[in-house]
């Protein structure tokens, strides 16, 4: 026992040794403070990670009078952030010895939420509830890959549901509703009645009368408009947030802006290699996505706009999250996505896989937010005009169209602060 004694006490010497709570130049040291997180989102750029901008948390300690920006993941330890509330911390303050040169000489571990509170934007947003939803009358909601988590985490809100941020075990971050507090008999709900058959399946799912309301980041494409015409059916769409159309390059490409003439002569044919826009030498591998897809869809009708795009048959690219690892594993390769799906999905870092500036303006939240950035993309929702003016399924698109809902887009990562274009 005395041997045991000792030993205990050994340990919590070498502990003290390293981490203590006065304000020893020599070693690590720590006191309790209490924070103010801002309901307001902000672009986070890690330290010497060029044009790496990720979601940041803007934070203000009790004593001091300005904000410091914080990554939203994992810039507090412990705590998960949820877009649109105001939060009140106590939190560990743990000031480092020997910081990273590239770093912050401070970390912040979670003691405890003192309070949360959703901060109204100005704009008259209502509650997060459609009178009379239920479990039962839930609408049959689809859409595509990129707002997958859009509609779970409106459902999620709708419902009364909590959720947490699942890390991915292949490729995707994914929304887990909170089963447990789930009735038994609704367990399997987000499966049966929230579904993902990507872009053009969700389309033809609304069509063809298998789904009542749809959520993608682009409107009917010639081929469902053709399908929609021979049924005698017409849709209903409307844009209810922003998202940027964003390119990626592989790390290793120097390349880190095109204009707009230079991405449609790449995607033409008419630029063939690195070295037109001031690279290297080499044959540009041009990935696209297969047609009828959101994010090829959007490239057609925002990037193109009516040019021709060249033949790459061997270059699409059957999945979103593909993209990433096939221009991770090309040094000569271009693609594009979504820039919510690359930064809250599969979080890829620009120092992973780039994304480029278009007209030397980078897709970001400010740069969304502002309207400066080239090609931003909507968020549409889609319903059958022939929809029952009183089911539930159109309540919900009511809903979804009105100033109630922008607490629940701002927190799925989208803006809804913009003009839209096809207002």
């Amino acid at each position: 026992m005395m041997k045991l004694n000792l030993l205990l006490m050994a340990v919590c010497l070498v502990i003290l040794s390293t981490t203590g709570c006065g304000k020893d130049g020599n070693k690590d040291w720590t006191e309790e403070v209490l924070l103010t997180v801002s309901s307001e989102v902000v672009e986070y750029y890690p330290p010497n990670e060029e044009n790496d901008g990720f979601y940041g948390i803007k934070v203000r300690e009790d004593n001091e009078t300005r904000w410091t920006t914080l990554s939203m993941n994992g810039g507090i330890e412990g705590f998960d952030y949820e877009i649109g509330y105001e939060y009140r911390l106590k939190v560990l303050k743990i000031h480092l010895a020997n910081p990273p040169a590239d770093g912050s000489d401070f970390v912040y571990s979670l003691i405890k939420i003192l309070s949360r509170t959703f901060v109204d934007s100005g704009e008259g947003e209502t509650p997060v509830r459609i009178e009379g939803l239920t479990f039962d009358n839930y609408p049959r909601v689809d859409g595509s890959t990129s707002c997958r988590h859009l509609n779970e985490i409106i459902a999620c809100k709708l419902l009364g549901v909590s959720y947490t941020w699942q890390e991915p075990l292949v490729n995707e971050w994914t929304v887990r509703p909170d089963y447990e507090h789930i009735p038994e008999a609704y367990r399997d709900f987000f499966w049966q009645w929230i579904k993902t058959s990507q872009t053009h399946g969700a389309f033809m799912n609304l069509i063809d009368g298998n789904a009542d309301i749809i959520l993608t980041h682009r409107t009917i494409s010639p081929d469902e408009k053709a399908r929609a015409d021979e049924l005698g059916i017409t849709l209903t769409e409307t844009p209810i947030a922003a998202d940027a159309f964003a390119f990626v390059v592989n790390p290793e490409n120097p390349v880190r802006s095109l204009t707009v003439a230079q991405i449609q002569d790449i995607y033409t044919g008419k630029i063939t290699n690195w070295k037109q826009v001031g690279s290297r030498d080499a044959a540009i591998k041009v990935f696209t996505r297969p047609r009828n897809s959101g994010s090829e869809e959007v490239m057609r009708g925002l990037v193109m706009q009516g040019l021709e795009m060249g033949d790459f048959p061997e270059s699409q690219i059957g999945s979103m999250a593909w993209v990433f690892s096939e221009v991770l594993n090309d040094r000569d390769a271009i693609c594009y996505t979504f820039l919510n799906y690359k930064e809250l999905i599969v979080r890829k870092p620009d120092s992973e896989v780039p994304k480029i500036a278009v007209n030397g303006i980078f897709p970001g939240w400010e740069t969304v937010r502002d309207e400066t950035y080239p090609f931003i993309a909507e968020v549409h929702v889609a319903v059958r005009s022939d929809l029952d003016r009183h089911s539930m399924a159109y309540r919900l698109y009511e809903w979804l169209r009105s100033p109630a809902a922008r607490a629940a887009i701002v927190e799925s990562g989208y803006f809804t602060g913009i003009e839209h274009k096809n207002d």
